[in-house]
């Protein structure tokens, strides 16, 4: 996904970019102790979310997951 300098790979960019609306951003803390890298692992999604566009960004990082789940009031 990203290279050492932690920057996305141009495919891995350009397919998210190009199909936004197939991706969704998330972590998981299946069990316990992956609370204790839970914000490194929101850094890093972070991370290469600000290097998309912030349509593609936000498109991943909260439109796709809304659309599928819809929460209703």
């Amino acid at each position: 996904l990203v290279d050492t300098r932690g920057q996305l790979v141009p495919e891995w960019k350009n397919l998210m970019e190009d199909y936004a609306d197939r991706f969704i951003a998330g972590t998981d803390t299946y069990k316990q102790d992956r609370w204790i890298d839970l914000e490194l692992h929101v850094d890093f999604i972070k991370s290469w979310l600000g290097q998309l566009t912030s349509a593609s960004a936000g498109q991943i990082a909260r439109g796709n997951i809304a659309r599928l789940f819809p929460v209703e009031n």
